[in-house]
């Protein structure tokens, strides 16, 4: 059975590594001043020029019609047997149940809808994973049943270096930016059963950095072997040394670094870096 992956936009996953793997992308729709295709109409290098400088863009799952291009692209014009969709966390946003809604309306036996119970990297993980597994050999059934455990072992945490999203969005005050500004305070976030909740506090990047490690540590298996997903918000540098530290501390057997798209960069704003595993396993 010929069977292709297909991550949405929030997968953060660069175009080559897609490549790489045989993966599809479909994009999400963000509205700064018209409607754009995360990652299409709208690169993150060109979202983080004007950040700052625009209001909470709204953010919607692909609406039916491109549901329906995307589909007829994969089973009928390349001639896929099954689609297996990857969606950002359904607590995150509505992209898994519209998702649904579209499969069972146009291909409803030829398309599985998968929640990553992640976002952002830990999205793009779970696809990359799906796609190596049945690239080995593995039948559909057995990687599908394996994939349901896998991607509740995917473990993301990182943290904010601003927050000016959060004031946009209403979840704190400009008061209370204010004071975290001047003690420089960076929100830490893990992504834990498909939600982004609060980690604590810490002063300085610096610190930031060293508590993301530190928080990883406690949640992987250092007897086995991961891939690392490093995702930033125009943050590069910081991105390369988080992946170099944690090349040196754990068993690393690949790794990839990209930009948060726009879709999850205008949430988690500017100068925010997250680092996501996924152990190398396989069915038994």
């Amino acid at each position: 059975m010929k069977v292709k992956i297909v991550v949405d936009s929030c997968g953060d996953t660069h175009q080559s590594v897609l490549e790489k793997y045989d993966i599809g992308m479909i994009p999400l729709n963000i509205h700064i001043g018209k409607m754009m295709r995360d990652g299409i109409d709208i690169t993150p290098e060109d979202y983080y020029k004007i950040i700052e400088d625009v209001e909470l863009p709204d953010t919607s799952a692909p609406n039916l019609s491109q549901w329906k291009e995307c589909f007829d692209t994969y089973l009928e014009k390349d001639n896929y047997d099954k689609l297996v969709l990857v969606t950002i966390a359904q607590k995150l946003s509505n992209t898994y149940e519209q998702a649904c809604v579209a499969a069972r309306k146009y291909y409803p036996s030829k398309i599985e809808v998968l929640d990553s119970m992640s976002a952002s990297a830990g999205e793009g993980l779970v696809a990359i994973k799906f796609s190596e597994l049945l690239e080995k050999g593995y039948d559909y059934t057995t990687v599908y049943n394996f994939m349901q455990d896998l991607r509740l072992k995917v473990v993301q945490i990182g943290y904010m270096n601003t927050l000016k999203m959060l004031v946009k969005s209403g979840r704190i005050s400009k008061a209370s930016e204010f004071i975290a500004s001047i003690g420089r305070l960076k929100p830490m976030i893990i992504t834990k059963n498909g939600e982004n909740l609060p980690l604590g506090k810490t002063i300085s990047l610096k610190n930031a950095k060293k508590k993301a490690v530190e928080e990883m540590a406690e949640r992987i298996d250092s007897s086995l072997s991961y891939s690392l997903f490093v995702t930033h918000a125009e943050a590069k540098e910081s991105a390369k040394e988080l992946e170099e530290i944690m090349k040196e501390r754990f068993s690393i057997s690949k790794s990839f670094i990209n930009y948060m798209g726009p879709v999850v960069g205008s949430r988690m704003g500017k100068g925010a870096v997250f680092i996501t595993t996924i152990p190398d396993l396989e069915p038994r």
